[in-house]
């Protein structure tokens, strides 16, 4: 009797692939497509789709990985001139020119891994100066002109298939460096289904960018900028704002210095309707008194803004009253606002001590770092009940323990019971604080915290958080060997626990234990909390590294 060889069903193929996409499992991916034709026809596709979520491309990479993600881009590359079997960069959901960047700076210095990357049909994108040489004599790559070739083909590719052979593009995202406008312009005309931009330097957007955009790109809502430096960037992001499809923009962000003010601010307004996410980081102390032009953007869901070092001696909050009331007026009136992030902002405690009661308001993240001392505020924060997630750092020196000012701020604190993320790691707590939190935080699951010389007496508190997964305890502390084990032996009692993380961060250097003694913690905490338990130790004034200092000096 013949043998017939058994035949999966396609469905049963794609599932597999589906599920190797979830786990980022690039190498199963990749082995699959050698099994069969049929297979390679579903791997190979979501392979490149998630190939800039490589290990390689997130700088964690081994100098294998990096010759793998060589190789990626290398047929990326080629697919765009026709030199290949299958059309990989149709299939690629973010043209990512920032990694292809710093893939050739790996490259370059290295002849065994340089020579294979430009070889055969990959020869005319080696573009080298004509005048300097490594000192190894070879000639040095021109990196921003290789990077703007590649770009320049692959989004003429994209452009043509789509167009002339109507198939089908996965491209909806762009990155990159420096890439000048007319360029810019010329390559989102090409790109029908763009949908994000991500600038290092944000000063090449202007009118004529966003009108390629406008026209070419209907699907287009998210813009992210790391620098924005130059005479006329205000007046030019202005005018790229304004110049794209009213209320289309969804997400803007601005990640590093910048030097955007009215003009931007106001043109925002533009899209009040859509915005959705809004990060201003590294804001100019002459920005402060605009902040009011966003007033309209009320449909806010995230916020993040963050003075520049200039911008944190502004005194906007009380020489632009008006503006700052305005401010206050707008926040308050975002009723879809669920993350809010305040870095270094002046005036912020004062703004928040009045903006946290509003009943419209109801976070579920709030992250702040708060240079003024409000006392106000404190008692405004027990109003956001619904938080799940608060991080907070202060200068003010009246939260130091039994204070009014600690008891306020941590009463408020305990009364958002919904909180499962707390970072108070510059503020200092009691054992009584500590049993306060246990009391009214069960459902806490990350936990950290400062204090001052904390023993083994805080165990039994924390063994009573019954969500919690991870604790980071940044305060001095004495803790002893049997303190520490009695802990981690406890988080056996509930799988809630498994995969626990402790951070002891500054134990003194008179309560250092044995080597031996942290070896049998490591090893209980693996018993204890799995393979993804993990326990770190660091010392405060380790007594036998300042031993060793002394004897090299």
């Amino acid at each position: 009797m013949a043998s017939s060889s058994l035949i999966l069903p396609q469905e049963l193929w794609w599932l597999v692939c589906q599920e190797l996409v979830a786990r980022r499992d690039f190498n199963s991916l990749f082995n699959c497509a050698l099994v069969s034709k049929d297979f390679a026809a579903h791997a190979l596709p979501l392979l490149y789709s998630i190939h800039e979520l490589s290990s390689a491309s997130m700088g964690e990479s081994t100098t294998a990985d990096k010759v793998k993600w060589a190789k990626m881009w290398r047929a990326i590359i080629l697919s765009s001139t026709a030199e290949t079997a299958y059309p990989y960069c149709l299939w690629i959901k973010a043209l990512r020119l920032g990694d292809l960047d710093t893939l050739l700076q790996d490259v370059a210095p290295y002849p065994v891994f340089r020579t294979p990357f430009f070889a055969g049909a990959m020869e005319s994108f080696e573009l080298v100066s004509k005048t300097s040489k490594t000192r190894r004599g070879q000639p040095i790559l021109e990196m921003q002109k290789i990077v703007e070739k590649i770009g320049d083909t692959i989004t003429e590719f994209v452009k043509d298939a789509a167009d002339r052979e109507n198939k089908s593009v996965a491209l909806t995202s762009l990155e990159g460096l420096f890439i000048p406008t007319p360029l810019l312009s010329l390559w989102t005309s090409r790109l029908a289904t763009l949908s994000s931009l991500t600038l290092r330097d944000g000063s090449v957007l202007t009118g004529e960018v966003a009108e390629a955009i406008h026209v070419s790109c209907p699907a287009f809502k998210e813009l992210v900028c790391f620098n924005i430096l130059g005479s006329t960037v205000d007046e030019d992001l202005a005018a790229f704002i304004l110049g794209l499809r009213p209320n289309s923009l969804e997400t803007f962000s601005v990640l590093s210095t910048n030097q955007i003010g009215q003009e931007s601010l106001g043109a925002l307004q533009y899209h009040s309707s859509s915005l959705r996410e809004l990060g201003l980081s590294n804001i100019q102390k002459e920005a402060f008194p605009h902040l009011n032009a966003l007033s309209p953007c009320d449909s806010l869901e995230w916020l993040h803004l963050e003075s520049s070092r200039d911008g944190m001696t502004s005194k906007w909050a009380t020489e632009s009253k008006d503006t700052f009331l305005e401010v206050a007026s707008w926040l308050k009136s975002c009723s879809k606002l669920c993350r809010l992030e305040m870095f270094r902002v002046p005036g912020a405690g004062t703004l928040l001590a009045d903006v946290l009661k509003s009943p419209e308001l109801r976070l579920k993240s709030l992250e702040l770092s708060l240079l003024d001392d409000d006392e106000a505020f404190y008692p405004a924060l027990g109003n956001q009940i619904g938080l799940e997630r608060f991080s907070f750092v202060s200068t003010d020196e009246f939260l130091q323990t039994a204070t009014p000012r600690h008891f306020a701020f941590l009463n408020s604190v305990c009364n958002c019971r919904n909180l499962r993320e707390l970072d108070l790691m510059q503020f200092s707590m009691s054992l009584a604080d500590l049993v306060q939190v246990k009391d009214t935080l069960s459902k806490l699951e990350e936990f950290s915290f400062d204090g001052e010389m904390l023993s083994d007496e805080i165990w039994k508190a924390l063994k009573q958080l019954p969500a919690l997964k991870t604790l980071n305890i940044n305060g001095l502390s004495a803790f002893s060997f049997e303190g520490i084990l009695s802990f981690i032996q406890f988080l056996q009692s509930s799988p809630a626990h498994r995969g626990f993380r402790l951070y002891i961060m500054n134990q003194i250097g008179e309560a250092k234990l044995s080597d031996d003694e942290e070896v049998l913690l490591g090893g209980q905490m693996a018993a204890a909390a799995g393979p993804d338990g993990r326990l770190d130790l660091t010392y405060f004034r380790d007594p036998d590294e300042e031993m060793s200092e002394e004897l090299s000096d």
